[in-house]
């Protein structure tokens, strides 16, 4: 799995806001599915443009997506895509939050680090299985459970889909925790590595 960062020009500036929640609603469906880490608050904003950060196997798959949002579909944007040779890449929509995809969490667990991760899901989710050491915090219980975090190197968090537990990074951000790290894709992400 790699990152491709995109970069979304303007083509057709007038008919932005006419596409402009579809376009939002395609990136939401695609992070929850792991495959989007985040995306520049500049996409509809005075400079017309901005980043999107895609995860895929390959430069063809990742152009495949790019091609199905309604902003390229509808020519409301042009864009340019590069492959980011890195491991971590930023959730740009919110400073102080990293993410992680599944391959390499597991990849730190098997070369034996001890790492602090958090199972933000509901308790019928994680009776199917977890990740071995995992916390579970239910993300609705995290207000009043919080101090049980030890703000301390690096915390991960992960859900189903990496939404709920980008969540609770938000939540936890807006607290004063730091380190965080959001699991992309969540747990199916991890159980395809299975």
């Amino acid at each position: 799995m790699a990152y491709y960062a995109v970069w979304m020009k303007p083509a057709n500036q007038e008919l932005a806001p006419v596409y402009l929640e579809a376009h939002i609603e395609y990136l939401s469906q695609l992070r929850l599915e792991g495959k989007v880490s985040g995306n520049g608050r500049l996409l509809n904003g005075p400079a017309g443009g901005g980043l999107v950060i895609y995860r895929g196997n390959s430069s063809d798959e990742v152009q495949a997506l790019i091609e199905k949002d309604p902003f390229v579909v509808h020519g409301v944007r042009a864009y340019e895509f590069y492959h980011w040779d890195v491991r971590w890449a930023p959730h740009t929509g919110l400073g102080g939050i990293r993410e992680i995809t599944a391959a390499h969490l597991q990849e730190r667990i098997e070369n034996g680090e001890k790492l602090t991760i958090f199972d933000v899901r509901e308790d019928h989710e994680v009776a199917e299985g977890t990740i071995p050491g995992a916390i579970h915090i239910r993300l609705g219980d995290l207000e009043h459970r919080h101090t049980e975090i030890q703000p301390a190197g690096e915390l991960f968090f992960v859900c189903r889909g990496g939404r709920r537990s980008l969540k609770a990074c938000e939540w936890l951000l807006s607290n004063d925790y730091t380190g965080l790290v959001n699991v992309a894709g969540g747990m199916t992400a991890w159980k395809e590595l299975r």
